[in-house]
C-alpha cells in the first residue's frame, strides 16, 4: 500500500507562487502565514480574533487525464467570526510529493482585492481539458457587521476563477452573483461537466435573514468560463424552509443531480424552533436548464451536541451538510453525513445510503464508521466526513474520531479512512460489513483543542478527498503546537 504524507504550510505572498522546500522527516512542510505582513485588509481594526497561520476546511480535485496532477485550496488565516483573510491553492504534478502555491488574484485585500475583506468555503474542479476552476464566498466588512448586529445589510458574492495551466496561475474572478441585502449567499460548490469542457455548474444558498427562508440558487457557464448566465432559484423551500450544503453530480449518462439538504422550520414547545432535515436530489437532462422537484434521499437526524470528549467545548464539524459522489462507470450515486441514530442520539456517526438506479430509490442508511462501540460515547463521535469513488469503482469515504483519547488529557484526534473495495466485484456497499477495513491517515493523533475556534473548534466544515486513478487522495486539517492548523496531504489505496 503507497501512503505519503505531507503537512502543507505557506511560505509565500499569497499573489506569487513558489515550490515547496521539501524535509526528508515525512515531507513535512511548515512555515509562516503568507498574509503574515500583509496590512491592506486592516486586521488589527476588524472584529473578531484571527487565527494566524491556520489552514482550514480544504478541498481538492484531480486532472481526469493526470491523476499524478492534484489541486487543493484553503482557507488561510480564519477568523472567529466568519471568514478567512484569503483562500489558497497549492498545485502538484508528481502525486503530491512537491507542491507549487499560488493565490487567487483580486479575491481579498492581501491577494490583490479590494471589494471583499474576506473569503471562504473553496471549492475547485477540473473540466476534461485540464482547466481548473474555483469558486469562493467573499464577503465586504459590511457582512462581519451585519452578523453582528451593526447593519441591515452586507454584501456578498460567488467569486470564479479559471486556471489554464493546471492551478499555477488564475485568471481575475467574474462574479456568479454579488448582492447586498439582509441575508448571505452561502455553502457553495461547483462542478465541472465531465463531458464538455464549456459547461461548469454552480450551485449555493441564499439566505434571506428577514423572511428566515433560503432557496438554492443555480447557475452555469456555457463558455468555458468567458461568463456566466445569472443565477436562477433551482429550489425553494417556501417560507418555512431552508436550503443548505448543495453539491451537483454529473452521472455518466450526462445526468445532473443536484443534492441539497431541505430543512422544515417548525413551532416547538414555549417559541422554540425546531428543525426537520432531509437530504434530497433534484435532476436536469439539459445541463440545468430546467430541474425536477427534488425528491427523497434521506432523513437526517445530527444530535447538534458534538464537544470535545474532556472538556465538552463545542466542536462546528458541518453537522448538516453531507458528501456524495458518483462511480464514473456504473453510475452508482452515494452519500454520507453525520447522524446520530444509530445510539439513541448519544453521539455523532457517519451515514452512508446507496442509489444503483440513478438516485430513483436509496439503501436503508447505515453506519460505516469503524469507530470501536466499546468506548463512552464522546469517544465515540466521528465527524466531517468526506466520500468518493475510484477508476475501478471502490469507495472510500474519511472522517475524524477520538477513539485514541485518553480522558483528562489532550483531545486526542485521528483522521480515518474505511473502503468498500466494490471493484468489478457486484458486492453492494450498501451492506455495512462491506466497510470492515480501514486505514489511519493521521501520522500520530493530534490535540482538536488546539484548533480555531469558530462557532465551535474549527477545522472545516469539510475536508477534501477524491479519486486519482485507483487511488484516493486526502487533504485533511490538524492542529499542532504553537499552530492552530495546518493541512495533511495521504495517498492511499482500498483494503481488500
Amino acid at each position: 500500500m503507497d501512503q505519503r504524507t505531507a503537512v502543507l504550510g505557506l511560505t509565500l505572498l499569497a499573489a506569487a507562487s513558489s515550490a515547496f522546500a521539501q524535509r526528508p522527516e515525512g515531507r513535512v512542510f511548515t512555515a509562516e502565514s503568507p498574509f503574515a505582513t500583509c496590512l491592506a485588509d486592516a486586521p488589527l481594526g476588524q472584529s473578531g480574533i484571527v487565527f494566524t497561520g491556520s489552514e482550514v476546511e480544504p478541498w481538492a480535485a484531480v486532472n481526469p487525464n493526470n491523476p499524478d496532477h492534484i489541486v487543493a485550496s484553503w482557507q488561510q488565516d480564519r477568523w472567529s467570526n466568519g471568514g478567512a483573510r484569503g483562500l489558497v491553492v497549492g498545485v502538484s504534478f508528481d502525486g503530491g510529493r512537491n507542491w507549487t502555491r499560488a493565490g487567487l488574484p483580486g479575491l481579498t485585500p492581501c491577494s490583490g482585492g479590494g471589494e471583499f475583506l474576506r473569503a471562504s468555503d473553496p471549492w475547485l474542479d477540473f473540466a476534461p481539458n485540464g482547466d481548473v476552476y474555483h469558486i469562493s464566498l467573499a464577503v465586504a466588512g459590511s457582512v462581519i457587521e451585519m452578523l453582528a448586529g451593526e447593519r441591515d445589510s452586507g454584501r456578498s458574492a460567488m467569486l470564479v476563477h479559471k486556471s489554464t495551466n493546471g492551478g499555477i496561475t488564475w485568471s481575475g474572478p467574474i462574479a456568479a452573483v454579488d448582492e447586498d441585502y439582509f441575508g448571505l449567499h452561502d455553502k457553495q460548490t461547483l462542478t465541472a461537466d465531465p463531458f464538455d469542457s464549456d459547461y461548469v455548474y454552480a450551485v449555493w444558498d441564499r439566505l434571506d435573514f428577514e423572511s428566515g427562508g433560503g432557496p438554492a440558487l443555480f447557475a452555469r457557464t456555457t463558455d468555458g468560463g468567458m461568463s456566466w448566465e445569472a443565477p436562477t432559484v433551482l429550489y425553494d423551500p417556501g417560507e418555512d424552509g431552508q436550503t443548505l450544503g448543495n453539491q451537483i453530480l454529473v452521472a455518466p449518462d450526462g445526468t445532473l443531480l443536484a443534492f441539497l439538504v431541505d430543512i422544515d422550520i417548525l413551532d416547538g414547545p414555549e417559541g422554540e424552533e425546531l428543525e426537520e432535515l432531509a437530504l434530497v436530489v433534484a435532476r436536469s437532462t439539459d445541463r440545468g436548464a430546467a430541474w425536477t422537484a427534488p425528491s427523497h434521499v434521506a432523513d437526517m437526524t445530527p444530535s447538534f451536541n458534538l464537544n470535545e470528549p474532556d472538556t465538552g467545548d463545542p466542536i462546528r464539524g458541518g453537522e448538516e451538510l453531507f458528501d456524495v459522489a458518483v462511480d464514473p462507470v456504473r453510475g452508482t450515486l452515494y452519500a454520507v453525513w453525520q447522524d446520530a441514530r444509530f445510539d439513541d442520539t448519544e453521539h455523532e456517526s457517519v451515514a452512508l445510503t446507496v442509489s444503483e438506479d440513478g438516485g430513483l430509490t436509496w439503501s436503508t442508511p447505515v453506519k460505516i464508521n469503524q469507530t470501536p462501540e466499546d468506548l463512552t460515547p464522546g469517544m465515540q463521535q466521528a465527524f466531517v466526513p468526506s466520500v468518493a469513488v475510484n477508476a475501478q469503482g471502490d469507495v472510500a469515504v474519511t472522517y475524524y474520531d477520538f477513539r485514541s483519547n485518553a480522558a483528562g488529557g489532550l483531545a486526542d484526534t485521528d483522521f480515518w479512512a474505511t473502503t468498500c473495495a466494490r471493484g468489478r466485484f457486484s458486492r453492494s456497499c450498501a451492506d455495512p460489513a462491506a466497510w470492515s477495513r480501514e486505514t489511519r491517515l493521521t501520522p500520530r493523533s493530534f490535540d482538536l483543542g488546539g484548533a480555531p475556534v469558530a462557532r465551535g473548534l474549527f477545522l472545516g466544515d469539510y475536508s477534501g478527498l477524491a479519486a486519482a486513478g485507483d487511488r484516493f487522495i486526502a487533504v485533511f486539517g490538524v492542529s499542532a503546537p504553537n499552530d492552530p492548523a495546518n493541512l495533511v496531504f495521504r495517498v492511499f489505496e482500498a483494503r481488500r
